[in-house]
């Protein structure tokens, strides 16, 4: 069985306080915020985590980066 299968076994039926749709760096951050303060997180990305839609639309972690 693949991770993704896995994975999504497990989600399948669970109770969480929240779900993020979208594993670019806004998603990723989102959900490790809410799971750092004891929320119940559930993350879902259609491909790989941090491959698309935040990482191509904006420059969020460059910005950052060259400020530091």
């Amino acid at each position: 069985m693949s991770l993704r299968s896995t994975t999504i076994d497990r989600i399948d039926g669970g109770f969480f306080d929240v779900l993020v749709v979208g594993g670019g760096i806004n998603g990723a951050v989102s959900a490790a915020a809410l799971a750092g303060r004891g929320a119940s997180v559930a993350m879902v990305d259609r491909g790989d985590f941090g491959a698309f839609t935040s990482q191509e639309s904006s420059n969020l972690v460059w910005g950052g980066f060259k400020y530091l």
